[in-house]
């Protein structure tokens, strides 16, 4: 068998795997011996009939498919092993010869990764704090959550919970598909219906036809409403007044399951709020990170890679859009008709900053000798344990337990949150 390797750009090799005319004949034998166990030939016992009547009964092309197809991998392996060659995606394989066989296999290699000014690299932390409005924002939704509805007969009012009858009709006075619905439920001021709906049902009685007009967004999701006038003729079927509860002991227990007074109660969802508000700054300051490594560094990854990082990112995507109750078809056709591609090449270059980013972090980890000790890794279990209701600490401590894949993604975290704390100047939370 010859061998040979050349090296390519973007991280890439070709392994050229020539066999010679007795190897070649040696492993079509074999294939034939293999299938003539499985294959009735007139006038001979399984795998008694002569290798050149299998062949003609079989067919040289499903011969020649079947022998690739066993033969291929376990040759391509051997002569990654001989070589001491480090593949880090699946091949791609090209046959060049059929007879004596010759195929060639492109795979990625660990890139070269160069960062310049790496110890210079540095995210600063934002201030943070939460504003009155933010304050009374959240409070209100929290009990606008826990408010209890009053069926009432007064006109309605923004704020009040309704169950509406509409109809979306054309300037040529038919329907409009998906336009049309029967007691459906609506909070007036929500923003849940397009600009100006909700605005148009405030201070209709119970029963009351009504008719308006409203103007579509132009970037309304169906492209033949985009921009559109649509009339929409429209019954309330029921009004609810919304009553919101009080700031009580026992209302403060059902959301912090503690006993707080108004003022109390207050700080807690302020202090909840800044939480929060730490948290997504805390995720902006790595996408910074990131965004900034990229831009110093020079290397390119295989396009092998970046094919196999679509392919995982795509099905994340289709994951998340399949829970939201949708389909994930109806999604990839709307986005390839606005973006005029096809839904692969358009995720591509997200897929390939996704590749990067792993080299990256990997380089760092190296160049700044990061570890992760046992006793790092004991006390992340061990906090994983004490946050767990009483109940289930048990089964908690058996999930993250020595030779566990989750004890491992662990060992992940540690090391992901020093690499961090090397350029990351972290918010200061507040207790």
């Amino acid at each position: 068998m010859e061998i040979t390797v050349t090296d390519l750009p973007n991280s890439e090799q070709k392994i050229t795997i020539k066999l010679s005319q007795d190897k070649h004949t040696e492993l079509k034998n074999a294939t034939l011996k293999q299938l003539s166990a499985n294959v009735k030939v007139t006038g001979f016992r399984p795998g008694k009939a002569p290798l050149q009547v299998v062949e003609d009964q079989v067919g040289k092309e499903k011969v020649y498919a079947f022998m690739l197809e066993n033969n291929i991998p376990t040759l391509y392996s051997k002569a990654i092993q001989e070589k001491k060659l480090t593949p880090i995606s699946r091949p791609n394989v090209e046959v060049i010869s059929e007879e004596p066989l010759e195929f060639t296999a492109i795979f990625a290699v660990q890139p070269e990764v160069k960062i310049k000014d790496l110890d210079k690299i540095k995210v600063k932390a934002p201030k943070v704090s939460v504003s009155e409005k933010e304050l009374n924002e959240s409070l209100d939704y929290v009990l606008q959550s826990h408010s209890s509805y009053k069926e009432v007969t007064r006109k309605a009012k923004k704020g009040d919970r309704v169950e509406v009858n509409f109809e979306g009709i054309d300037e040529n006075q038919k329907s409009i598909p998906g336009a049309k619905s029967e007691n459906h439920p609506l909070v007036l001021g929500s923003g849940n219906f397009i600009p100006g709906f909700e605005d148009n049902l405030i201070g209709l009685e119970l029963n009351q036809d009504s008719e308006f007009t409203v103007t579509f967004p132009k970037d309304y999701h169906s492209k033949d409403l985009q921009d559109k006038p649509v009339t929409f003729k429209v019954k309330l079927t029921k009004i609810e007044e919304v009553e919101k509860p009080k700031i009580t002991k026992d209302f403060t227990k059902k959301i912090f399951n503690e006993e707080l007074t108004e003022k109390q109660f207050k700080d807690k969802l302020k202090h909840e709020i800044e939480h929060q508000k730490l948290h997504d700054l805390e995720a902006k300051q790595e996408d910074q990170l990131f965004e900034e490594l990229l831009k110093k560094s020079d290397f390119e990854v295989s396009s092998i890679l970046v094919e196999e990082e679509v392919d995982i990112l795509v099905n994340e995507l289709k994951q998340d859009i399949e829970k939201k109750g949708l389909k994930f078809e109806d999604f990839v056709k709307m986005t390839e008709e606005r973006e005029k591609k096809p839904i692969n090449e358009i995720y591509s270059p997200k897929a390939e900053e996704r590749a990067k980013i792993r080299f990256i972090i990997d380089f760092i980890i190296k160049e700044k000798n990061l570890e992760a000790s046992d006793e790092e890794i004991a006390k992340e279990v061990q906090l994983k344990i004490d946050s767990a209701p009483e109940q289930v600490r048990s089964q908690v401590e058996s999930y993250y337990a020595e030779g566990q894949p989750t004890r491992n993604a662990l060992r992940n975290k540690v090391l992901l949150d020093k690499f961090f704390d090397i350029f990351i100047e972290r918010i200061k939370h507040k207790h």
